[in-house]
């Protein structure tokens, strides 16, 4: 039986990506899919065969902070809330007369479809495009390291009442983050594999850890190796901290020290190829590439150890060098490190040596290798799209509300 879904996401790449594997898996088992996004991801959710709704982000155009301190850190929650806000909004008048039967949104503006799937007595499906966390392992905490939270900091006094003005409207005056989560019947699903998952051994039936659920992206364009036989590098920051002219320089002057790799870096929007240089023949230098075309060919990725992106480079078997650029990398780095899947480096202090000797590294180390092998294995067993929808559609059933 076919079912309506409805999907609503942060506007980052990190986080819609991920969710698209299952969106055209639940399209092809004959769902509909209703996505709620930024214009910048139209084409994508449409290449997915979902309907795009369109919204106005709160956090559209806005460029993440270089450095996460404690001021920047007590902002997050208003920040999320007001998008939280935003996309519920666009939910509410898109479907007031045409309810889905499910609401799967992304554990950062959970807030609003939750409220909403309480009041249309629906069930829902919480993202996790990075690592979850449990009694045993805080994610939580690990996110916030060394930084202290002055409780009376203006903006988590904002927050508390913006949230309170937000429960109150949906009919539940002075709730609780804990009493809203709880209102409704919720299943977890997560884009890494349990293996990756710290304490992932911890976690029972009420979440799914589905690995990275690919998709074909046309839309992103192809790439075809170059002729020879010279190893290929990949080399991305992201989308959001890749602001690093000084960093792709370092790469370039390593590729001179790479004569037998083929070395292709993705600079994001705010960097040109022009500003690193003189490119060497074994350097190629875009905005934008291919990822998944790139991994399949790839022998090693420096990259920015963000999830996705780490969680594509195993399922292809490609080993990391991880040059964290923020908190949430840095965990997900050390992760890496952890499991003996790459390398980690200091983006303070990487330089082209460094970057030089983590690639040759990464590989050549059989330990590495065997390690970045079994990852590979373990990601694949995970299910992917298929495990995620299968999780969606049993949600559909025993989640009444």
């Amino acid at each position: 039986m076919s079912a309506h879904i409805a999907v609503t996401n942060l506007p980052a790449a990190g986080h819609v990506l991920p969710t698209l594997g299952v969106v055209a898996e639940l399209v092809e088992r004959g769902h509909r899919v209703s996505y709620v996004a930024i214009e910048r991801y139209a084409e994508a959710v449409r290449a997915a065969g979902a309907e795009h709704v369109p919204y106005k982000s709160p956090m559209e155009g806005m460029h993440p902070p270089t450095d996460i301190t404690a001021d920047v850190i007590a902002q997050v929650p208003l920040a999320f809330l007001n998008e939280s806000k935003a996309s519920t909004a666009a939910l509410e008048a898109h479907f007031a007369g045409d309810r889905p039967d499910l609401l799967m949104y992304d554990v950062s503006i959970g807030t609003g479809p939750r409220l909403l799937a309480q009041q249309w007595k629906r069930p829902g499906v919480v993202t996790f495009p990075t690592l979850t966390g449990n009694e045993h392992f805080r994610f939580d905490k690990a996110l916030m390291g060394d930084h202290v939270l002055d409780p009376t900091h203006p903006a988590l006094a904002e927050y508390g009442q913006a949230f309170a003005d937000f429960t109150a409207a949906y009919g539940m005056p002075g709730a609780t983050m804990q009493e809203v989560e709880k209102t409704v019947p919720e299943h977890t699903l997560v884009f890494v594999a349990r293996e990756f998952q710290p304490c992932g051994d911890t976690f029972g039936a009420d979440h799914t850890f589905a690995g990275p659920c690919l998709t074909e992206r046309s839309y992103q364009g192809s790439w075809t190796p170059p002729a020879g036989e010279k190893k290929i590098l990949l080399v991305s920051l992201g989308t959001g901290y890749n602001f690093q002219p000084d960093f792709f320089r370092e790469c370039v002057r390593a590729a001179a020290a790479l004569p037998d790799w083929h070395l292709v870096i993705a600079t994001g929007d705010r960097v040109d190829s022009a500003d690193l240089g003189e490119l060497p023949s074994n350097v190629e230098a875009h905005h934008r590439v291919p990822q998944l075309d790139m991994l399949a060919h790839a022998t090693a990725f420096v990259s920015h150890a963000g999830m996705g992106s780490t969680m594509e480079s195993l399922f292809f078997g490609v080993p990391l060098v991880a040059v964290p650029q923020m908190v949430e990398q840095e965990v997900n780095a050390g992760r890496i490190a952890e499991l003996g899947v790459g390398v980690r480096l200091d983006r303070t202090t990487v330089d082209a040596e460094q970057i030089r000797a983590a690639v040759r590294q990464v590989s050549t180390d059989p330990g590495i290798r065997a390690n970045t092998v079994k990852m590979q294995r373990q990601i694949r067993a995970a299910g992917g799209r298929a495990a995620a929808a299968d999780a969606v559609e049993a949600h559909l059933v025993t989640g009444t509300n």
